[in-house]
């Protein structure tokens, strides 16, 4: 009898043991795991789990650096670590500080779902009308905030494509890329390669109504107005004759 109690009790003991062990798998994977790039996000996560974290730059109207945030690393540990990454926005009032890590290294480059919004102009380009317009908008609406993103796949640039929101309520999530839709600061994109979501239904119907209001780039007359695509395409073409 008292072999048996040992037996089950030892049983007991492995048992807990290797529920706390799958526990503890668990919330560092899940709670803890620090994702530093885009290419880090597990491909579970991808339209399931969401990722917290801080937008810490704006390089135009569609894009942002997202600082993932874990759900069990404490503010403190955070704002330190912050403080280490080049070009984030809060060290210009640490004058004693000097940043080691680059951005790129530490950051989530996120493309925003389902919107194409005008181009800033690079490599001698001129930039789209708007396009200061829609990064301004865009960082009034995220820079320095934390933020929600739905992971749906991995574009060709490495970036994330993902559903992007904040929660204002509990209940209520502002989905960023439908904001921008309908201040008239961006339009559905249209590439192949489009991510679905769900979610696009109602950008479209959004679209739909920033055109009939006139709203941002669509104030401009049809013969002025050139989509992000067809100024995509029209660069390419100059290039490609330059060759």
């Amino acid at each position: 009898m008292a072999e048996k109690e040992h037996q089950k009790l030892l049983l007991l003991g492995l048992s807990f043991s290797s529920a706390l062990i799958a526990a503890s798998v668990y919330l560092y994977k899940f709670h803890y795991f620090q994702i530093n790039t885009a290419l880090d996000i597990p491909k579970s996560y991808f339209k399931t789990r969401t990722l917290k974290g801080i937008a810490l730059k704006i390089p135009d109207g569609d894009n942002l650096r997202l600082y993932h945030c874990p759900t069990l690393k404490s503010s403190w540990r955070i704002k330190n670590e912050l403080k280490n990454i080049k070009t984030h926005p809060y060290n210009s009032s640490e004058k004693n500080i000097k940043p080691t890590q680059k951005l790129s290294e530490k950051t989530i480059n996120v493309r925003l779902y389902g919107i194409d919004a005008p181009e800033i102009g690079h490599f001698g380009n001129k930039s789209q009308k708007f396009a200061v317009e829609a990064r301004e908008f865009l960082q009034s609406l995220v820079l320095g905030k934390k933020l929600f993103i739905l992971p749906l796949k991995i574009d060709i640039y490495n970036r994330v494509v993902a559903v992007v929101y904040i929660k204002n309520f509990w209940f209520f999530n502002r989905d960023i890329s439908s904001e921008m839709i309908k201040a008239g600061m961006a339009t559905i994109y249209e590439g192949r390669d489009i991510a679905y979501h769900s979610g696009l239904n109602s950008l479209v119907l959004e679209e739909m109504k920033a055109k009939s209001n006139k709203i941002g780039i669509w104030s401009q007359s049809k013969k002025n107005l050139e989509s992000p695509r067809d100024y995509k395409t029209r660069i390419r073409k100059i290039k490609q004759n330059k060759i």
